[in-house]
């Protein structure tokens, strides 16, 4: 049977009118609330208290109360029909509610101790588990599975999507070319999105690297893939190209979420998959067959329009993949992608049959106009920051340079007018590659915490969310600004995520504006290459 795909469509509004009108308080309220907790799930467990009517309820009528929100059209609707669940239940149980909605249900244990855990618990074989996981995606059904003694029985099925592969960072050629063995095949590491694409006879379906369907979102990639004659399964970047280049990452954010796309955006922001990997065709499971085999197959499906193949190159040593390096950060691309092409393909993996050549960037000086506390692991801490610039360029090197003499004042008295802060300035290091860098210099730059956004140091964004702009919160405008002497916490490296899968999961949101852009949104479009071996 296909996953589940349906989205209930809540968003925190729906939350917050619903805990609002159940405990009779403002929205004020429950921003102080936010303000102490950090943690929505905590905000509706004290705001609840002495306000609801517990009643015995079962997971199967928490389930129908999912259906029936699903089915509601309006936000009015949503409204009641969650206003009348938590009503039910006590305010504990109401806190776990609101996380299942939220998304923020975790509690750090990672699919590898689960698998662990299911062998154990059945007496089964741990790479049986494993090779299960991997292709159902579901250690739900893997469980299943295991209590019959069918993990054997698992298999690889489109229209349900896969768990992605994972490429493993590096940042020294050397050391890549030593793991991967005397050749190399090297990719641009594209700034797109992950896109999953599996095709059924007449069915084409799109999955995003967090699972999330994107279908409706890319119709003429959807439209082309019908004409494919094979079923298949394609990994691959779903990229904004128009004219022979690529579009920033900005440009893309206007087609994610939408469940209907206009001729005019279609026009305006073209969509192009770029394949680089076949997982299944015509009943075939590729998934143990070497790169080499997966990528001449690809080669031969001759995919129609807006299909690419991802522009492959062989590189033998150290000097030679940091000369390709270079030339991708002169299109623009984020670095390279270097494969074993002897490796396995393994879902949810992060090996090191492939991986990630990026380098440190430039660093820049900024200031810190304003930070809010996060929420979840980093309640206690100053997590989601807005930057502002004191720099100039040198046109002559093309390179960021702090202000000096009477420049630097002037910078300073700009920040202090957009922002307000005063004296309270924090100046940190903050990456930034002089190719993402504005110009003018008159923009701001949001940067959300690596250790929310990623494990790189600190990466400034073109469009600017003004210091106290509201974040994840129920109480909309009431985050913190910067105050004097406020020092920004560090993360556990270990609870750091990947930044690609934070980019990636903005395509399941509904729509996403400016502040949530991932990638400079100039007028400078990026270069690619694509095509076949060279």
């Amino acid at each position: 049977a296909d996953r589940d795909q349906r989205k209930l469509n809540l968003g925190y509004a729906v939350i917050r009118n619903a805990v609002c009108e159940l405990a009779q308080v403002d929205e004020e309220a429950l921003g102080e609330s936010y303000m102490r907790h950090s943690d929505v799930g905590d905000v509706i467990e004290e705001v609840l208290q002495g306000h609801t009517h517990p009643q015995p309820t079962s997971l199967p009528e928490v389930h129908q109360t999912f259906v029936r929100v699903y089915e509601q059209r309006t936000v009015k609707k949503k409204t009641e029909a969650l206003r009348e669940l938590l009503d039910r239940l006590t305010p504990r149980e109401a806190k776990y509610i609101g996380k299942i909605l939220t998304g923020d249900l975790r509690i750090g244990l990672r699919a590898g101790l689960v698998e662990e855990g299911i062998a154990k618990a059945f007496s089964a074989p741990l790479a049986d588990v494993s090779w299960a996981s991997m292709l159902t995606g579901d250690l739900g059904e893997v469980a299943l599975l295991a209590r019959r003694g069918a993990l054997r029985s698992a298999q690889l099925r489109l229209m349900h999507p896969l768990q992605f592969m994972l490429a493993s960072p590096e940042e020294d050629a050397a050391a890549i070319m030593r793991r991967v063995g005397g050749e190399a095949w090297v990719e641009d590491k594209y700034d797109g999105i992950r896109g999953q694409l599996h095709k059924e006879g007449d069915r084409v379906v799109l999955y995003s690297r967090d699972l999330n369907e994107v279908t409706a979102a890319f119709p003429e990639v959807v439209a082309a893939a019908g004409a494919v004659p094979h079923d298949v399964l394609l990994d691959g970047e779903l990229l904004a190209y128009k004219d022979g280049a690529v579009l920033p990452f900005f440009e893309l954010q206007h087609r994610l979420g939408r469940k209907v796309v206009s001729a005019q955006l279609l026009a305006e922001v073209p969509v192009i998959f770029v394949a680089f990997d076949v997982l299944y065709l015509d009943g075939r499971n590729l998934l143990t067959e070497p790169l080499r085999e997966r990528r001449r197959l690809l080669e031969g499906l001759d995919l129609p329009s807006p299909f690419m193949l991802a522009y492959l190159i062989r590189a033998l040593d150290a000097a030679e993949l940091d000369r390709i390096f270079d030339g991708a950060r002169q299109r623009n691309n984020e670095g390279l992608m270097v494969k074993d092409p002897e490796s396995h393909y393994t879902p949810g993996r992060r090996g090191l049959g492939w991986l990630k050549l990026k380098k440190a960037l430039a660093t820049l000086d900024v200031v810190v106009t304003g930070v809010e506390v996060g929420h979840g692991k980093r309640k206690n801490v100053l997590s989601d920051y807005t930057f502002d610039r004191l720099f100039q360029v040198d046109h002559a090197t093309g390179l960021w340079t702090l202000p000096l003499g009477p420049a630097r004042s002037r910078a300073r008295s700009r920040v202090r007018r957009d922002h307000g802060i005063g004296a309270a300035q924090l100046r940190l290091r903050a990456a930034l590659s002089a190719d993402q860098a504005d110009p003018d210099g008159q923009n701001g730059a949001r940067h959300r915490h690596a250790g929310e956004r990623g494990p790189n140091a600190p990466r400034l964004h073109e469009r600017a969310r003004a210091a106290g702009g509201a974040g994840p919160g129920l109480g909309g405008d009431r985050q913190p600004r910067l105050r004097r002497g406020a020092v920004a916490g560090d993360h556990d490296q270990g609870d750091r995520e990947d930044d690609d899968a934070a980019r990636d999961h903005e395509a399941g949101v509904d729509r996403l504006t400016d502040e949530d852009g991932a990638q400079d949104d100039g007028d400078d479009r990026v270069d690619i290459g694509v095509g076949r071996h060279q």
